[in-house]
């Protein structure tokens, strides 16, 4: 799904199965990643309150700038009947969240931050759901 119509595709298990690069095990790792935050908080996620924050690191704002790109990217994808956009876009996600996850605490942030950075998980997982969806990839709870 990664490459445009236009490129060729060579059938290869060890890149289909790479839990590191651009790939849907990576993908399904992120979105389980995610889930697994949102569990160990026993927290519920007030989109409204948490999400507001006036003090946002380089890896927050990367990730919150990329989801609001998804709308966009949709739109694109389905007008040019290109499903590479969508993969491409969620790897983009997955890395920046995956960098913001292994540089900034989450669980043990302040009061204020640990809530925002909840609902950042809580987006992240929800975008990565519906652009599998999109691509026909289950997302799994675990992995």
């Amino acid at each position: 799904m990664k490459r445009t119509s236009e490129q060729d595709i060579v059938f290869d298990w060890d890149e289909i199965l790479n839990m590191e690069g651009n790939s849907g095990p990576y993908l399904q790792y992120t979105y389980a990643r995610c889930r697994s935050v949102i569990a160990k908080s026993n927290s519920q996620i007030d989109p409204e309150r948490s999400r507001k924050t006036t003090d946002l690191t380089n890896p927050d704002g990367l990730v919150l700038r990329t989801l609001y790109r998804f709308d966009e990217v949709v739109t694109q994808a389905a007008e040019e009947l290109s499903p590479s956009l969508v993969a491409n876009f969620l790897y983009d996600l997955a890395q920046r969240y995956n960098n913001f996850y292994n540089v900034e605490t989450i669980l043990k942030a302040p009061v204020g931050k640990k809530e925002f950075r909840l609902w950042l998980t809580h987006a992240t997982a929800e975008i990565l759901k519906k652009g599998l969806y999109l691509l026909g990839i289950e997302v799994p709870s675990r992995m």
